[in-house]
């Protein structure tokens, strides 16, 4: 999986945020729920770099390439928690459901980059949660319903596979 971080301006992420001061305590996991072929993560960076839908999220992945939007100390409104502990301490993943992207590939690289994110910033894997914590929302809604037989449980345990073991196969591309 590549990794890019292409941050947007700081005038791009005030608009979808609280402003910077975000202490990183928890890591949401989110899926796009669109399903649009072409929805890929290139096409979510892009939509986030545009100026957004109103709100945000630091992070998409798909089933090739992680793409950064936000700074992690950016406070974006990716919970639906108003001024709560989501949006004001959480960084946020949204993993693609294309149609056209393999959805377990997708996963597992969500999984990659969770790992990645969490040992990144020293957040425990207890503090990875997802959108239904913070509001009841069926947020991850195909990791919920146990799509493909991957389950929340099995997403969890992914990740801790990759905090303990090898990431070797993510690589970083800072160039678009």
């Amino acid at each position: 999986m590549d990794i890019k971080r292409l941050i947007v301006s700081d005038e791009v992420s005030n608009r979808v945020s609280y402003g910077r001061g975000n202490p990183k305590n928890y890591l949401t996991i989110h899926q796009t729920g669109n399903t649009d072929a072409g929805s890929n993560a290139k096409a979510h960076h892009n939509l986030q770099a545009r100026g957004g839908v109103g709100y945000g999220w630091h992070w998409q992945v798909d089933d090739e390439i992680a793409i950064q939007t936000h700074d992690h100390d950016f406070k974006i409104w990716n919970a639906g928690d108003g001024r709560g502990v989501g949006n004001t301490q959480s960084i946020s993943i949204e993993i693609c459901v294309n149609s056209d992207g393999d959805y377990n590939q997708a996963v597992e690289n969500g999984a990659k980059l969770a790992a990645l994110i969490l040992k990144e910033e020293n957040i425990d894997i207890s503090k990875m949660v997802q959108p239904n914590y913070w509001t009841g929302k069926n947020c991850p809604e195909q990791i919920r319903a146990c799509k493909n037989g991957i389950c929340w449980s099995n997403f969890v345990e992914k990740v801790r596979g990759y905090l303990n073991g090898n990431t070797q196969e993510i690589k970083e591309n800072k160039e678009e």
